[in-house]
């Protein structure tokens, strides 16, 4: 999970899309969910959004509607 994550987050960090096989990676063993479908990344310059409701000026009840 570990690797998966690195790759994940560094081609978010790059503007690359993540190349990974999921059918490649191992099942989990005794799991109640796969935790190879929880990850997601998001990337934007430091100090910056992430979404449209944290902009300057943008009513910060827009993200109700999200």
């Amino acid at each position: 999970m570990r690797d998966f994550a690195d790759r994940l987050f560094g081609a978010a960090a790059e503007g690359q899309r993540a190349k990974i096989d999921a059918k490649a990676l191992r099942e989990p063993v005794a799991m109640l969910a796969d935790t190879r479908y929880v990850l997601a990344a998001i990337v934007a310059p430091q100090g910056q959004a992430l979404f449209h409701w944290q902009e300057t000026g943008v009513d910060p009840d827009a993200k109700l509607g999200a």
